[in-house]
């Protein structure tokens, strides 16, 4: 499932958010989010998507786990997933590769009834 992230105002889309099934028996999903629009960062679309798309997931999916990865210095990415309940698991090493060189991810994920 991917959604459009739109503004409030003219309701042009900003971005995305995406929620990937791990299969039906785990009741797990893997999310993505994207507010590529720089005007509306920090403006509060990131966390009212995930809050919308985790409360779909939870409710009309009945996944029981959903989880993500990230750069450990996207530092304002974790304090949005951490609002919405969000709980660091580990640190995955050298995991992606991306602009020549490895690269770490936090891991995270948020259970059904941890949602805030």
């Amino acid at each position: 499932m991917r959604l459009s992230i739109d503004a409030i105002e003219g309701s042009r889309p900003i971005g995305w958010v995406a929620l990937r099934s791990d299969g039906l028996e785990n009741r797990s999903a893997s999310l993505g989010i994207a507010v590529g629009e720089k005007d509306f960062w920090n403006g509060g679309y990131g966390t009212d998507a995930m809050r919308v798309v985790c409360q779909f997931g939870f409710e009309m999916m009945n996944l029981n786990r959903i989880h993500l990865d990230v750069f450990p210095e996207n530092a304002v990415a974790i304090r949005c997933y951490e609002k919405v309940g969000f709980a660091i698991e580990g640190r995955a090493r050298d995991a992606t590769f991306k602009h020549g060189n490895f690269h770490d991810l936090i891991l995270m994920s948020v259970l059904a009834g941890e949602l805030k």
